[in-house]
């Protein structure tokens, strides 16, 4: 029987008024280090395991967690659990995405009772000990491809 329970948890995502604050937070007073920011919207920061990102940040209107994302053994691992959501008929928000930033392919599903959506996830980036140390944020445009780079030009999926 193949086990479907995820490796571990990679990161939440949080939306907050207070962005520019938050990540002056994770980064001055907890140590993250930037990743990459998507315009001064969003900020993807890691932490010593050296993932893309360990937290992303969002500004919003309120303060939430957009999203709890759980890392799989495999891409194989990923569709069986979006299997298993479609068999018991939790909310899948999105089609199997493609992130630009940390190149993982995902999806998402949202079942209010349990609490925030979860992402279901494999092929997170992790940087080696010298990019860890080295590599240089970059900041990606505010564009709906950034979520899903397979996604068409021009579609925005209701984000504007």
């Amino acid at each position: 029987m193949v086990m479907l329970r995820p490796l571990k948890m990679v990161h939440p995502f949080l939306a907050t008024p207070h962005y520019d604050a938050s990540v002056e937070f994770y980064s001055k007073v907890l140590g993250f280090l930037p990743s990459d920011f998507i315009g001064h919207q969003t900020a993807f920061l890691r932490c010593e395991d050296r993932y893309h990102h360990s937290v992303a940040v969002r500004r919003a209107d309120q303060v939430s967690v957009d999203h709890i994302a759980f890392l799989m053994q495999t891409f194989d691992h990923v569709m069986r659990g979006h299997a298993r959501a479609r068999y018991k008929k939790l909310n899948i928000t999105s089609g199997i995405v493609n992130h630009s930033a940390s190149r993982s392919i995902a999806f998402y599903m949202s079942e209010p009772r349990f609490g925030p959506p979860v992402e279901l996830c494999d092929g997170h980036l992790v940087f080696s000990p010298e990019q860890h140390e080295t590599h240089a944020p970059r900041r990606m445009a505010v564009d709906p491809r950034n979520i899903d780079v397979w996604r068409v030009a021009g579609d925005d999926w209701g984000l504007r």
